[in-house]
């Protein structure tokens, strides 16, 4: 199973190495650097446990989606790596409102050319010395057909790049009650979720509905989330994140207010997520497969060891997303602590299942707001009137925490 990822700049030596040894004229480092900032620009990196073995270069232009580059390791070729990355590829360039793919290969590369033809690529034109002025370039194309969703995905995409006045490094999503978590970093740009196309739909008390960004532009912060309790479905959930993720917005913190399966969690506490088990029924649509592993754990290591610095009581455990709206069970609260996990809510795996499908670095953060006992009985109110304790107890440590993320290459 492949999993692909954004690039970054840690990975720029590998990719140049490959590039070196794929292509007779590689691009310079420059060039790689340059992608890696600037809208418009897609640039993918497969792997293959844990190993880096492929990337894809996209952009758009006038014209289109322009796949600019695709190479994969020889060892790893003919395992679904290059159908993976452009399947990526063109499901961004669909989402970014585009029609129609197009990409050069050297004349002299049958192999490639039949590749690119078994995708449904045809051959439109040449181009005379394209490649160092020694070997022309075929130019293939392929009509796209976009669904209605993602049709959707593109007008909000646009309207949100209209609005935001910088791309922002770091996308948060706020659970109930956690709003004031954005207050500390300033405003930017703000914007009602009501106002943004496809993004109309019920409100849920704790919920501002809202997209701020931060006064440094390199913050944007989603107040509130679409449910599967409220019928969306997981496309619909994972909307608004989704869209900035094909915006370059690479990086996510998503939190929730959740109950504590593990009775020795208090409220106030914080729980960094391993893994999830999506009980929901909700999984969003994943092109290109769905994730292997949606946390990274570089992130998540960051995110214990910063906790360690500052006292903060943050530890990691597993878990649970239900579909909701009611409570769950004292019969479900046995299973779920026999079955290990740690917090639980009616929300983040759909999120991260999407934006982890696209490539992002994704770590999440459940804050306890209440216990969930099998003997007890909780309430919304209950879960925003806890906010006082986590802000008190939790505060210092997401604010450092974003700052971090925002500043790593």
């Amino acid at each position: 199973m492949h999993e692909l990822r954004l690039a970054h700049a840690g990975l720029l030596p590998w990719a140049m190495d490959m590039e070196r040894r794929t292509f007779e004229d590689p691009w310079p480092e420059w060039a790689f650097r340059r992608i890696l900032d600037s809208p418009g620009r897609l640039f993918l990196v497969a792997f293959t446990e844990e190993e880096p073995c492929g990337y894809a270069v996209a952009e758009v232009d006038t014209r289109g989606l322009h796949v600019t580059n695709l190479a994969v390791d020889e060892s790893r070729r003919r395992t679904g790596v290059g159908r993976c990355l452009m399947a990526a590829v063109e499901g961004w360039g669909r989402r970014m409102g585009q029609s129609l793919s197009r990409l050069e290969v050297r004349e002299t590369n049958t192999v490639a050319a039949d590749f690119y033809r078994r995708l449904g690529y045809s051959v439109r034109t040449r181009i005379p010395g394209y490649y160092g002025g020694r070997c022309d370039a075929i130019v293939m194309i392929r009509p796209m057909r976009a669904g209605p969703g993602e049709r959707g995905r593109a007008a909000l995409a646009a309207a949100l790049a209209a609005r935001l006045r910088a791309r922002p490094r770091v996308g948060v999503v706020l659970g109930s009650g956690l709003s004031w978590l954005a207050e500390d970093f300033g405003v930017r740009a703000e914007m009602d979720n009501s106002a943004l196309p496809g993004m109309a739909g019920a409100a849920v008390p704790g919920h501002p509905g809202k997209v701020i960004q931060s006064a440094d532009g390199r913050l944007v912060f989603l107040l509130g989330r679409r449910h599967a309790y409220q019928g969306f479905d997981g496309d619909e959930v994972a909307l608004l994140p989704g869209a900035l993720a094909d915006l370059g917005v690479g990086r996510w913190l998503l939190t929730s207010s959740s109950g504590a399966v593990d009775p020795e969690l208090a409220v106030g506490d914080a729980v960094v997520f391993r893994d999830h088990l999506n009980l929901s029924g909700t999984v969003p649509s994943c092109p290109a497969g769905r994730p292997v592993r949606c946390y990274r754990a570089g992130l998540r290591e960051m995110a214990l060891e910063l906790a360690r610095e500052l006292g903060a009581p943050v530890e990691g455990g597993l878990f649970a997303c239900c579909a909701g709206p009611e409570y769950e069970t004292a019969a479900e609260i046995r299973l779920l602590r026999r079955m290990g996990v740690s917090t639980v809510s009616m929300s983040t795996a759909p999120e991260a299942l999407a934006l982890a499908s696209q490539g992002c670095a994704v770590l999440a953060l459940s804050l306890v707001t209440n216990a969930a006992d099998p003997e007890g009985e909780v309430s919304h109110h209950e879960v925003l009137e806890a906010q006082r304790v986590v802000s008190e107890r939790q505060g210092p440590f997401l604010r450092e925490l974003l700052s971090r993320m925002a500043g790593q290459e």
